[in-house]
């Protein structure tokens, strides 16, 4: 059968490259080169989104202070970091999107012996990337991927980057054969990406594998036979990703010799009409969280089932507003309708420290609540969607390098602070704006793990 192969394309403006203990950028006056002036331990940096204009602020944790704060060439629909959390990705999702980055300034280097750490005056770089509706993003790996859906004439495309092609202003791009709202799981030399198949809707109903070729750009290896009709949301973890589908979860693994295999995990009784539409999760566990309306699933990739699991230690009339895993994979946290915040165990503590009994429940149930506590007093009006009136999704993000959570409240002009391991607000940081989108920006610490992501904030509608 002939192979074939989907160019790969520079969509980048160049950049040029840093050697060692140079700047990529032309504000270098704040760089440092000694470790010990730059710990690992460290807050970070985080960025927030002007709900009322094309602009992005950087904050530095250590002191609360705006840095600097830049002009987007529109306003921020979703924000993420880099996969190596130096960058910041402004998306705006429209027929004419367009990606921009911002550096944060705190990075680090392999020097071979060593880590050499940096840090400089945020920058906004000379990078953009444009095309039809950029929705769903994506990391494993060290990598990350957004998925364009397109528009009316215009077919879907995927962009697979990591932190070095960013800063060198290049990335791997691909067209897809039609448009349609998928999703793309970057997997090393591999990625999995949403086929449209025979799917009369917008939502794709197959998926495909390709193998990234040096100069060849994306060969196309294989469908797979088992189809996910309406996929909608997906996640990787070292067992496997997985995919939404209205009759199940779908799970594509890589065994012996890169031979990847598709099979299904079948809804349960507890799902009902609904289905699993997004996840949240930890790159170095089995399990991983599945959400099917307000319902929270724990998907066991090594058993191949789900469980139904209490998210919000049975409250009453409230519903999930949004969903994350913390980056150190241990805090499960769900944001309720009220404002409330409810943490659970996360996957990291039970994967290493299943001892005693405690732990075992942990590991049997997958995600354990813990408690609840009151971080935003109004949640902010809602608002007319393509579904109808509805509240608006809160965004939050967690350190990578620090115990702590980050709220937006909107309605305050704040983002609220929560320290995870002592489940209080730790403090509220005041702004001069609306507070839209954070993401968090910086060197994470050395135990925690760079390929964590959740895909409920991920996964628009």
């Amino acid at each position: 059968m002939e192979k074939k192969f989907y160019s790969l394309s520079a969509v980048l403006v160049s950049l040029a490259l840093t050697g060692c203990g140079s700047d990529s950028s032309s504000n270098d006056n704040s760089e440092c080169h000694d470790p010990s002036c730059f710990a690992h331990t460290d807050s970070g940096r985080l960025m927030v989104s002007s709900a009322d204009s094309a602009a992005l602020s950087v904050l530095n944790l250590e002191n609360n202070e705006v840095l600097d704060t830049f002009a987007l060439t529109h306003k921020a629909s979703s924000l993420y970091a880099s996969p190596g959390y130096r960058y910041g990705i402004a998306m705006y999702r429209d027929d004419d999107g367009l990606v921009e980055v911002i550096d944060g300034g705190q990075y680090q280097e392999d020097h071979g012996d060593h880590l050499h750490p940096y840090e400089k005056d945020p920058s906004k770089l000379n990078v953009s990337i444009a095309g039809a509706n950029p929705t769903h993003y994506e990391i494993h790996a060290g990598r990350g991927a957004i998925f364009f859906d397109g528009a009316e004439g215009v077919v879907s495309k995927v962009v697979e980057f990591g932190d070095a092609q960013l800063a060198a202003g290049t990335a791997n791009s691909f067209e897809l054969a039609s448009a349609h709202h998928g999703t793309a799981e970057p997997l090393g030399e591999h990625i999995l990406v949403s086929n449209k198949g025979d799917s009369a809707s917008s939502l794709p109903e197959k998926v495909d594998l390709f193998h990234f070729h040096d100069g060849d750009g994306f060969e196309l290896d294989q469908t797979f036979d088992e189809t996910c009709p309406g996929l909608h949301g997906s996640f990787t973890t070292e067992e496997g990703s997985v995919f939404g589908c209205t009759d199940g979860v779908l799970v594509i693994k890589e065994g012996d010799n890169h031979a990847f295999m598709a099979t299904k995990i079948a809804n349960i009784a507890a799902i009902g009409d609904s289905r699993i539409g997004s996840f949240s999760g930890y790159a170095e566990s089995h399990l991983v969280a599945g959400w099917a309306d307000d319902n929270l699933f724990a998907i066991d990739l090594e058993n191949m089932s789900m469980e139904l699991v209490d998210w919000n230690g049975a409250a009453e009339d409230v519903t999930k507003n949004n969903a994350h895993m913390s980056a150190n994979g241990e805090y499960m946290l769900v944001l309720d309708s009220t404002g409330t915040l409810h943490i659970l165990s996360g996957v990291a503590e039970h994967e290493h420290d299943a001892g005693d009994a405690h732990d075992a429940e942990q590991e049997a149930h997958g995600f354990v609540y813990q408690t609840s506590i009151k971080v935003l007093n109004v949640m902010p009006e809602p608002v007319q969607g393509h579904a109808g009136l509805r509240q608006p999704r809160v965004s939050m993000v967690s350190s990578p390098a620090m115990d702590f959570a980050y709220v937006v409240d909107s309605v305050t002009q704040q983002v609220v602070v929560v320290h995870l391991e002592d489940a209080e607000v730790e403090n509220r940081i005041k702004l001069s704006f609306t507070p839209a989108q954070v993401a968090w920006v910086g060197i994470a610490s050395s135990d925690h793990d760079h390929d964590h992501e959740d895909d409920e904030a991920h996964n628009h509608d």
